[in-house]
């Protein structure tokens, strides 16, 4: 969790088509529609990890998220090897893709 005070990750965040994501309400087992006009994609931790502001191990942490949490999944980028995701605290942010079923 994001420590009082703290920036939260809309108050940095720039991500080209990711914007529009990040603005969503994550509401339990209704999942908003991409701006693509699909659905986003739902997806589970595998285990406890940490969500991320930049695709690196050297970015700062947001937030953490517990074994079996659900994530909505933005965008997943193979070369990187973390996908963009949306926790359901709405911290936006990015976490190692083989940390995640989708």
């Amino acid at each position: 969790m994001i420590g009082k005070g703290a920036l939260r990750p809309l108050d940095y965040y720039s991500g080209g088509t990711n914007e529009s994501h990040a603005e969503a309400h994550y509401a339990g087992d209704s999942m908003p529609s991409c701006s693509g006009g699909g659905r986003a994609q739902e997806a589970a931790a595998k285990r406890n990890l940490v969500v991320r502001r930049d695709p690196s191990k050297s970015s700062p942490i947001l937030d953490h998220v517990a074994k079996d949490d659900r994530l909505m999944l933005l965008q997943a980028t193979a070369d990187t090897g973390y996908n963009n995701v949306k926790t359901q605290h709405d911290v936006v942010g990015w976490v190692l893709a083989n940390s995640v079923n989708v």
